[in-house]
């Protein structure tokens, strides 16, 4: 591997300040530096940054089947939901 540029401890927000959704994401996962940041792999980021997303669909969802209603091609969530 290449020598490392920066240290563990350059802080996030200024090796990142022109890029805002960078900056975003820093902020939910509580990351300040770089050695923070690079505790995480990828897929754990995405996995964290979309869990909110996915719960709060889900609570679409289920409010939806309360109703008797359900999402674009989700019939079978509708069904389940229903008991049938």
């Amino acid at each position: 591997m290449p020598r490392p540029t920066v240290t563990a401890e350059e802080k996030l927000f200024l090796l990142f300040k022109d890029d805002y959704h960078a900056r975003q994401i820093f902020d939910f996962l509580r990351a300040e530096t770089v050695g923070e940041l690079e505790q995480f792999t990828p897929r754990q980021i995405v996995a964290r940054l979309s869990k909110p997303i996915e719960d709060a669909v889900e609570r679409i969802r289920q409010k939806l089947a309360e109703k008797n209603r359900y999402l674009s091609g989700d019939e079978a969530y509708l069904l389940r939901m229903k008991g049938s």
